[in-house]
């Protein structure tokens, strides 16, 4: 059993393996920072848990992140520019129901499999990622599973109080 004074955090990211060829399973253009483009290639998911005192890190899941499907582009369907400010008639949201992206259900599903996996023994309080889960969508993903994120806000945030 672990200390309760000891600092147990789940941390995950994203990372990008450059491929060519079109054979192997799950190929696709993802995000690769040290690119600072999308390049072709197989993406995965990995959560760690980190021990803060002890500087270690032990990698728990890994699971691959399957391209977006190729959508038709369609001349057809222009997006309708909106005037500014508030649309006439539109209601407050509640900002506690929100709609999570792809990557958001696998992360959040990957969590409830560690979370269960992990058991009793260790009781993690945090959710560490980087910057592009720095919004309420995420944060509200992370609440889900009894966890607090940290993570650094993105540049279009809203602080809200």
């Amino acid at each position: 059993m672990k200390k309760s004074t000891d600092a147990i955090l789940i941390a995950g990211d994203a990372t990008t393996v450059t491929k060519s060829g079109k054979k192997t399973f799950g190929v696709g253009k993802f995000f690769s920072s040290i690119y600072s483009r999308a390049v072709p290639g197989i993406a995965f998911q990995t959560l760690s848990l980190l021990d803060v005192e002890k500087q270690k890190s032990w990698p728990m899941l890994i699971e691959q992140i399957l391209p977006k499907p190729k959508q038709e582009k369609s001349s057809a369907t222009k997006k309708q520019k909106r005037g500014k400010g508030r649309p006439k008639g539109s209601k407050n949201k509640n900002h506690r129901k929100v709609e999570l992206n792809a990557e958001m259900i696998q992360v959040q599903g990957m969590l409830k499999k560690l979370l269960k996996l992990i058991g009793d023994t260790i009781q993690p309080n945090y959710f560490v990622y980087d910057g592009a889960f720095g919004n309420n969508a995420a944060v509200q993903m992370t609440r889900q599973v009894d966890l607090h994120l940290i993570s650094k806000l993105r540049n279009n945030s809203a602080c809200i109080f």
